[in-house]
């Protein structure tokens, strides 16, 4: 049977990765690899995987919009829906060369992507797809964030390279060292495959963001 979580302190100890999402109240959910979700600081809990068998790791912990549900995503592309969090497809079942490592939800809720290590965005529910990484970069992707309107999204690389799809640009550095050597030769003309611009020397990782 899945195991119930009410606090951290009842929580084991954390597996191999944590993901972090908003959720109603004044805290935040902690998601687990292997499918637990920890409340943290008031953070609401509508429920985990943790004992469910799974394909592969968890590496996404989303919310809704309203922070009254959240889904976790696998490793393999599966998608699961907690709370109000509603599930309107998924590409799970068997182990991916290219794993998932990142999903964003549309503004409404009602849909969300899902992107590969590679670049490559899966859309599903009212989530439109407006391209992936088609251009070789440095790196494995780190994170994908929708736009404000749902009619684009980011997809950052572990090296910190941005590309942009649908209606916005990039509008924020990685760091000031960074900032100055890509500004200084321009960013790259946007195309179909996004824009990106030169890598960082140190890693990024993937973070919660809160919605707006």
């Amino acid at each position: 049977m899945p195991k119930d979580v009410s606090d951290a302190s009842a929580s084991p100890e954390p597996a191999a990765s944590t993901t972090a999402t908003l959720t109603k109240g004044v805290g935040y959910v902690l998601g687990e690899a292997d499918g637990l979700v920890a409340p943290i600081g008031g953070g609401a809990y509508y429920g985990s995987l943790y004992g469910r068998p799974q394909v592969a790791p968890v590496v996404a912990t989303v919310s809704t919009p309203d922070r009254a549900g959240y889904w976790l995503i696998g490793a393999d592309g599966s998608v699961h829906a907690f709370g109000d969090a509603p599930y309107k497809g998924g590409a799970g079942g068997a182990v991916r060369a290219d794993p998932v490592v990142a999903a964003a939800a549309t503004p409404d809720g009602n849909g969300y992507w899902l992107v590969t290590a590679s670049g490559q965005v899966l859309s599903f529910g009212d989530a439109e797809s407006y391209g992936s990484i088609t251009a070789p970069f440095t790196g494995l992707v780190a994170a994908i964030m929708a736009t404000a309107d749902g009619k684009g999204y980011w997809i950052v690389s572990r090296t910190g390279s941005v590309f942009n799809f649908g209606t916005r640009r990039p509008t924020a550095s990685t760091g000031r060292a960074s900032w100055a050597r890509r500004s200084s030769a321009g960013p790259r003309p946007a195309t179909e495959t996004g824009t990106g611009w030169r890598p960082r020397t140190g890693a990024c990782s993937a973070s919660a963001t809160r919605p707006t």
